[in-house]
């Protein structure tokens, strides 16, 4: 399985070279177009829950106070946010209304998305859209794992 790093550089990679096809030929006149180059995706660099490092001021959230943590898939809502632990050490963070109608945010593990439970909007790790009633992202949040604490960017 691919780390998400590697995800996000291969489909970076994909997508500029898509940029570089041929012209595409307009069947009506014959006459070479350009191809349009999409813009690559643009996420925060920042934001990769396997290499996040905590910085001052960040918020402690003890593991031992929230088992559900502890285990890959588990997931809490803590203080607005929903806080999961996506794989071994790694975890995602995003506001716990959804943007359509502040319905409660869940996470699922076996999708590894985050929900709404009202009306099925699902956004991706980082809070982007994904699909559903809700057209905007949710706020995202890094979290950084040292020890038995949890670091929130909250």
């Amino acid at each position: 399985m691919k780390t998400r790093r590697e995800f996000i550089g291969c489909g970076t990679c994909a997508l500029l070279l898509l940029g570089c096809g041929e012209k595409a030929t307009n069947t009506d006149t014959g006459v070479a177009q350009p191809t349009p180059t999409p813009e690559p995706e643009s996420l925060p660099a920042s934001f990769d829950p396997c290499e996040t490092t905590p910085e001052s001021g960040w918020t402690e959230l003890r593991l031992e106070d929230y088992p559900n943590l502890m285990e890959v898939g588990g997931s809490v809502t803590w203080n607005g946010i929903v806080i999961a632990h996506v794989e071994e050490g790694c975890y995602a963070a995003v506001d716990a209304s959804c943007t359509h109608q502040g319905g409660q945010i869940y996470y699922s593990s076996q999708r590894r998305q985050f929900s709404c439970v009202e009306h099925a909007a699902t956004f991706e790790l980082d809070g982007e859209w994904a699909l559903g009633t809700a057209t905007t992202d949710l706020n995202s949040y890094l979290v950084a794992r040292e020890g038995e604490i949890l670091l929130i960017e909250a």
